[in-house]
């Protein structure tokens, strides 16, 4: 089930909304869970017991590391049943056919590969559930006692199957005693309404678009419709994303959940590492807490550290130490989002442009104008997504060889055609990538709109916009969810 489907819109939230509020508040915890796995269920009902397994798994070895503090023999134990569950299901799921294909490929072996289908979501509930055991062991947040509020912390359907991940401590308290108000489900509605919109009216426009592109045969791409399908795909994965990211958070506030952000207008950043800090927030902190600083703090890295002090100074030392820690885990990040060779060129990609800046190159950068400055975060994300929207390293390098104008020449009758049919979208997808809504608000109430017509206004253009988006829904059969397939 999908948040921009008319069985979520108009059975399954109802529905939710009517018995949580209709229920007792020691019952509401206990029916979100049940509506969650109904929803987890509804698309991929046999890997349930997968993630209830999951959930049980992770319960006790919390409660152990919890009990057995004092035992480092059983802490260490403990920890290591954690990851190789929850990283080893990982693997297999998601790794174990991309290895085996190489290996046959390496070895010239013929090893049977199975066939095996990715659960929806193993991405985000593995790395809730690793991050709620890590805290719990770094004593950041109480071992949760009740597993059916575990359970809801890591299948709440809003974040299940593409994010954000939401840290356990951040609502450790709103899982025991949170607070529903009409202001909080009244924003959380808007929330989830421009959410909704994103997805709808915006991300599916620039999917049509990015297909047109890539659909195009190799050596027949033209260099307009190169970047055309370049920047159509980048606009597609921030509104798809971005998107899913406001529904869920709009759905948790309406059930009484305040989440973390998840973006921040990543399109306005002046560098790659003030990019990564306005894209995809709740992944770059994990891979930040729980895999960066481990690397940097490790026994192996303090020795690695200090042979090069000793052979080639602290200068030296003090830019390795960084270096390989954010080479590990932008590696690690490429991998996380897909298993194929495209997805290893990409942790390649942004682990050099990320150490370089670290070295010193974004101090450069701030020197040059702004308007460059931007350009260049543009032109390195639009080859990010060119790197694995295709689906092999060849048709990456034929598709790059047509950006830089070696393909089928500039342009043609097809490409003109799709240009002038989508330029009006274009220009109004790249508009609202950057903070332009906040600014006409606040003009609008400054020189036109008094308080009282805006307490009109207002919900009457969200229900607007929702009618708008619905109608896009009922009449379109193209509404994929990328992120789904992380």
């Amino acid at each position: 089930m999908v948040f921009s489907s008319t069985i979520f819109l108009f059975a399954f939230l109802p529905i939710c909304l009517l018995g949580y509020y209709l229920l007792d508040r020691k019952f509401k915890n206990f029916f979100l869970l049940l509506m969650s796995l109904l929803f987890y269920a509804w698309g991929e009902p046999k890997f349930v017991l997968l993630l209830l397994i999951s959930i049980c798994v992770n319960y006790v070895v919390a409660r152990v590391i919890d009990a057995r503090r004092d035992s480092r023999f059983c802490t260490n134990a403990a920890m290591t049943v954690m990851l190789l569950w929850n990283f080893g299901l990982f693997f297999v799921f998601k790794y174990l056919m991309f290895t085996m294909n190489n290996l046959n490929a390496l070895f010239h072996t013929n090893w049977n590969v199975p066939n095996i289908a990715l659960p929806i979501g193993i991405s985000f509930f593995t790395f809730q559930a690793v991050s709620y055991v890590m805290d719990v062991k770094r004593k950041n947040c109480e071992v949760q006692k009740n597993i059916f509020d575990l359970a809801l912390y890591i299948a709440f359907f809003p974040q299940l199957v593409a994010g954000p991940i939401v840290r356990y401590s951040t609502i450790e308290k709103q899982l025991r005693e949170r607070k529903e108000t009409l202001d909080l489900f009244y924003s959380g509605t808007k929330r989830f309404i421009v959410g909704f919109a994103k997805k709808i009216i915006m991300a599916n426009f620039f999917g049509i678009i990015t297909d047109a592109a890539f659909g195009v045969e190799n050596g027949e791409l033209t260099f307009a419709m190169a970047w055309l399908g370049g920047l159509g795909y980048s606009l597609q994965l921030y509104y798809d994303f971005s998107g899913y990211s406001d529904m869920a958070i709009g759905l948790g506030r309406m059930f009484g959940f305040e989440f973390e952000e998840n973006f921040n207008y990543p399109y306005i950043a002046k560098s790659i590492r003030e990019y990564w800090r306005r894209w995809h927030i709740s992944l770059g902190a994990w891979f930040r807490e729980y895999l960066f600083y481990p690397v940097t703090t490790s026994k192996w890295m303090a020795k690695l550290n200090k042979r090069i002090k000793n052979k080639f100074g602290f200068k030296v030392c003090r830019k390795v130490s960084v270096a390989i820690p954010l080479f590990i885990t932008w590696m690690a990040t490429g991998i996380w989002h897909g298993a194929t060779w495209n997805y290893v060129i990409w942790g390649f990609y942004f682990s050099f442009l990320i150490i370089l800046e670290n070295l010193g190159f974004d101090k450069e950068l701030g020197k040059i104008p702004k308007i460059f400055q931007h350009l260049y975060v543009t032109i390195i994300m639009l080859i990010a997504r060119i790197i694995v929207r295709t689906s092999s390293v060849s048709e990456f390098a034929s598709y790059m060889k047509a950006m830089l104008g070696f393909g089928n020449g500039f342009t043609n009758t097809y490409t003109n055609y799709i240009w002038s049919s989508y330029l009006f979208v274009i220009v109004v997808g790249v508009v609202f990538c950057i903070p332009v809504a906040g600014w006409l608000r606040k003009k609008a109430e400054t020189y036109v709109i008094t308080n009282r017509m805006l307490f009109i206004l207002e919900p009457v253009g969200y229900l607007a916009l929702f009618i708008v988006a619905v109608s896009f829904m009922v009449n379109s059969s193209y509404n994929p969810f990328i992120y789904f397939n992380f």
